[in-house]
């Protein structure tokens, strides 16, 4: 079985800064979920996408085709840590990461 994944970032698009990178089988899809469930307010991402109404978009990073599931993972883990050095990511990297942009961002 193939396996076709697409690596897609969040971005604001006041400023252009990624804030979120995630894998789906399809991104328009994953985006248009990311935009209705904002207003949960739950995670960090749904927060930051709350907070910028309408001013977010989705860039395409990579598309995957592969025989294992597990090969999108690895990329996406790659871009996520790739993001999380140059910008204010939401991704859960680990604890403190998730600590810092939570305080940066100003959410309790």
């Amino acid at each position: 079985m193939i396996w076709k994944h697409t690596i897609y970032a969040l971005v604001d698009s006041s400023d252009g800064n990624v804030f979120y990178v995630g894998k789906t089988e399809s991104v328009f899809s994953r985006f248009t979920a990311h935009l209705s469930s904002a207003y949960k307010r739950k995670t960090l991402t749904q927060k930051v996408i709350y907070r910028l109404k309408k001013n977010v978009h989705y860039k395409v990073i990579a598309q995957i085709e592969s025989d294992c599931f597990y090969t999108a993972r690895i990329v996406e883990n790659y871009w996520i840590e790739y993001y999380a050095e140059r910008f204010l990511t939401t991704n859960y990297i680990s604890k403190k990461h998730y600590e810092e942009v939570k305080k940066e961002l100003k959410f309790k």
